[in-house]
């Protein structure tokens, strides 16, 4: 089926349902008014009896009727919002009535014998306060289904412009997740593995026998960058347990190049099953504090602690700074934690909090990721 014959069927579809949707419209007003007729004739029939002709109830309901649409999608319609609504509305609610008392005391009239001329003053004069009280109520019936009608346009509106919301956030979302899936496998490019692996893998080989330092150095290298390089699930996650054991190796990596000079302290609470998380979030927060930490303080050693409880993950971090490297660490606190929010965002939307203190001698970040 060619594109031409696909958007006239969707046309014809689109006009079959307006046509259905008006057509149960109008079936739903005949039922109500013929439910309210029903109801008016019984309440008449039983309190006086019916004291009129069966044209006399079809003009005068035919009458009451085109008042009330009349009332509801002219005059209401197009005078509330305009200027002086108030004024427009009182004189031509006044106008209503006047012409539903003149109709109906032409068609009495006209209906009995006699003088024309005598007939129709005299009915103007006795029957004009009922005319007037039947044309009130049913402006005021006219004017409270209007209400009624006004208030769920509104309500349809607000949902329309709430769905509306909802799915530009939620393709705005979509776009930030490939945004940031985008710039992992951008960068991730710019490397070759296997060749980056086959290498550290030759270095590693030819020092193990001679130098064990060097080689674990090597090895845990391997690891992270193995981790890092890693091609993701469809969710885009890995198991909390691997980001655990990459933080782990990170340590490793660091103490074995600082030795005796670095001082951190890495704690780990609550069980860890299968949980997931987004790759390299919490080591970035770690290789900050290496980056740009003063390890070598014992008595304000770097702390680095990972809470699992109530289905959320605590994610905290403190460091002395180094004050040598000042400019770098502002540097990566405008752009690195910049980033590492915006990747919190694309995949946990109000799940997550971080909180920075950076004060003159210590950073900290306090991480908290919901229904982990």
């Amino acid at each position: 089926m060619d594109r031409g014959a696909v958007n006239t069927f969707r046309k014809a579809k689109i006009v079959f349902w307006n046509v259905n949707k008006y057509l149960f419209t109008i079936r739903f007003h005949v039922l109500c008014w013929s439910i309210f007729i029903a109801y008016e004739i019984l309440l008449i029939f039983f309190l006086g009896g019916l004291r009129k002709t069966f044209w006399d109830y079809v003009t005068s309901y035919t009458f009451c009727i085109c008042l009330f649409y009349f009332h509801s999608f002219y005059i209401l319609e197009r005078s509330i919002g305009k200027p002086y609504q108030a004024v427009r509305i009182i004189v031509l609610v006044l106008f209503e009535i006047f012409l539903y008392n003149f109709l109906s005391s032409l068609y009495s009239s006209l209906a009995k014998s006699g003088s024309f001329k005598e007939r129709f003053f005299s009915i103007a004069v006795t029957e004009t306060a009922s005319h007037i009280g039947r044309a009130v109520y049913f402006i005021g019936l006219s004017t409270a289904y209007w209400l009624g009608l006004t208030a769920r346009r509104r309500q349809k509106r607000i949902a329309a412009m709430q769905l509306q919301r909802f799915q530009s956030e939620r393709k705005q979302l979509q776009l930030s997740n490939d945004l940031s899936k985008a710039q992992l496998q951008y960068i991730k490019a710019q490397i070759s593995p296997h060749f980056i692996f086959n290498a550290l893998n030759a270095v590693y080989c030819s020092v193990e026998e001679t130098d064990s330092a060097s080689a674990e150095i090597i090895s845990l290298l391997s690891q992270i960058m193995r981790y890092a390089l890693a091609d993701l699930d469809a969710d885009g996650k890995v198991a909390l347990s691997e980001e655990i054991a990459n933080i782990g190796n990170i340590i490793k990596l660091a103490q074995l190049r600082y030795g005796d000079k670095c001082f951190i302290h890495f704690t780990c609470l609550g069980e860890v099953s299968n949980q997931r998380i987004i790759p390299v979030i919490l080591s970035n927060l770690v290789e900050n504090i290496l980056s740009h930490g003063d390890l070598s303080d014992p008595l304000i050693p770097a702390v680095i602690k990972v809470i699992l409880k109530n289905n959320s993950l605590y994610f905290y971090t403190k460091n002395k700074k180094n004050y040598i490297d000042l400019s770098v660490n502002k540097a990566w606190n405008s752009t690195g934690i910049e980033f590492a929010k915006q990747r919190l965002e694309s995949y946990y939307p109000e799940k997550f909090t971080l909180d920075i203190t950076n004060d003159s001698k210590i950073f900290e970040t306090t991480l908290k990721i919901e229904y982990l």
